[in-house]
């Protein structure tokens, strides 16, 4: 199976056929002088690496110009042409095309003549699409940010000349997460104590972005027991082809590797690393696929939580104490009366009780024969089917089982759709801002602790708010044993 075919349902879910990928030239430039910005740089290898995800024809255009700090390990840009070429599901070549449809430019307009034409630019903590910024101060995870909006705007000029009723954003100004902190961009970031549980599209995202700060010290924790596979590598912005079949963690590891942090691998899931190591947990970040898994843990009680989550084209950031008049990360996920949850609209399409989908989903436990029976037996496929596919964590069975059967033009009420490249990674770019500026102290001079947006429209429908505790009384911060566990273990938050 190719892994586009996830990027042609996705398209279908918002109405644009899937011809969108294969027809369009796409080039991304980047443009003269930008290559002695060593943002732009890095920006301009995201953009590449998520155009490349996406679409068949894609030309880069670029002086091989050296490479800073990077979670591939390269010295320049030209180092990472066969790792894209490589990732394409068609043809990816170096240099000025004859021809272009689209033309990206990262850091400012493309001289490349194109059909469509679009460009980011970056300022600080300020990113800009089609504008130009403000100013010219260096900013990594901004530059980064650029990339994920450039790739988005690119996504829907195709769109647009292929007919589609939605078409490009207007041009804009926006700060990451709503905030315009006067801190310079990261140089250094001490992680503390953080445990990162899940590196998948957006945990993997989050540790892209941070294998560009040149030093790192503190300890990272990486939690996940999944294994990559080539579906992975329609979203993985951090994988490469020759990462398929390792372990999460250990590509985690090996990108942060000769920053100064030691970064640990765990190879299962957070219930057995809290049995081994205790569950007194300072800063968690929480990029998992799972509402029924975030619920899970919240009641482990980290002290903060650091959430990042994507649903279609919403990118989802948020902040969460315990207890403390806002929304703890439980509060955020409680399930809603009278709507189905995205584990209930899994357990639909595989046919099994909705307790056992989030009993494996909690333990990111790995789908047994006999479950495989009974999908199998639900789906009405031949016994056998979906043998090759024992042993897989149930959302990749059913990405397979299930949305790989869905007709491309007509995908299933119930079936969930995977994100493009670029809603991922703006999740996880997103997720490194929060964490930078947590870690730095710099949280507490907003009031916001939630941040949406939609990478398919303009920032400024995104929005940022404060978002209270739960007031019916369901959530376990409104408990009185939760909220004295809580206290017990982290005296100095009470």
């Amino acid at each position: 199976m190719r892994y586009g075919l996830e990027n042609e349902r996705f398209a279908a879910r918002v109405g644009v056929l899937p011809e969108v990928f294969a027809s369009p030239v796409v080039t991304v430039e980047l443009p003269p002088g930008q290559e002695q910005r060593p943002d732009a740089v890095a920006a301009w290898l995201l953009a590449a690496n998520l155009v490349v995800r996406m679409f068949r024809r894609v030309q880069l255009v670029a002086p091989d110009a050296a490479l800073g700090p990077n979670p591939w390990g390269l010295t320049s840009l030209h180092e990472a042409v066969p790792i894209l070429q490589q990732l394409c599901e068609g043809n990816v070549a170096l240099g000025a095309p004859a021809r272009t449809d689209i033309a990206l430019g990262v850091g400012a307009p493309p001289g490349t003549g194109a059909s469509r034409t679009t460009f980011v630019g970056f300022d600080g903590w300020s990113v800009t699409l089609d504008a130009a910024p403000s100013g010219a101060r260096p900013g990594l995870l901004a530059a980064l940010a650029a990339a994920c909006h450039g790739a988005s705007q690119v996504f829907l000029h195709a769109a647009a000349a292929a007919g589609a009723a939605r078409g490009p954003v207007a041009p804009f100004r926006v700060g990451l997460l709503g905030m315009a902190p006067t801190m310079a961009p990261p140089t250094e970031v001490d992680l503390g104590e953080t445990h990162l549980v899940g590196a998948g599209a957006v945990g993997c995202a989050f540790v892209y972005a941070l294998g560009h700060v040149p030093r790192l010290a503190g300890r990272l924790h990486v939690i996940d027991g999944d294994h990559i596979d080539l579906l992975n590598l329609n979203r993985y912005v951090l994988m490469r082809r020759s990462d398929i079949g390792a372990l999460k963690p250990d590509v985690a590891k090996q990108a942060l590797a000769s920053r100064g942090a030691v970064v640990t691998p765990f190879n299962d899931n957070f219930a057995a690393f809290a049995a081994q190591h205790g569950h007194h947990v300072e800063l968690l970040l929480c990029p998992i696929d799972s509402e029924a898994g975030r619920r899970a843990l919240a009641k482990s009680l980290p002290r903060i939580a650091l959430n990042a989550a994507t649903s279609d084209s919403l990118v989802t950031v948020s902040r969460h104490g315990f207890a403390d008049g806002r929304a703890c990360l439980h509060c955020l996920y409680l399930p809603r009366p009278g709507s189905a949850s995205p584990e209930e609209r899994l357990a639909a399409d595989l046919g099994l009780d909705v307790g056992l989908v989030e009993e494996h989903l909690v333990a990111n436990r790995p789908v047994e024969a006999w479950l495989v029976r009974r999908v199998e037996q639900h789906r009405g496929v031949p016994p056998g089917a979906f043998e090759s596919w024992v042993g897989q964590h149930i959302q990749s069975f059913h990405q397979r089982a299930v949305c790989g059967a869905v007709a491309i033009n007509a995908p299933g009420s119930g079936d969930v759709v995977t994100p493009l490249a670029f809603v991922s990674a703006a999740a996880g770019v997103l997720l490194a801002a929060r964490f930078v500026l947590e870690r730095a102290g710099a949280c507490a001079a907003t009031a916001t602790n939630y941040t949406r947006l939609d990478l398919l429209g303009s920032p400024t429908d995104a929005f940022h708010e404060v978002r209270g505790q739960d007031i019916t009384g369901r959530c376990i911060c409104r408990d009185s044993e939760y909220v004295g566990v809580y206290h017990a273990k982290y005296p100095s938050a009470a």
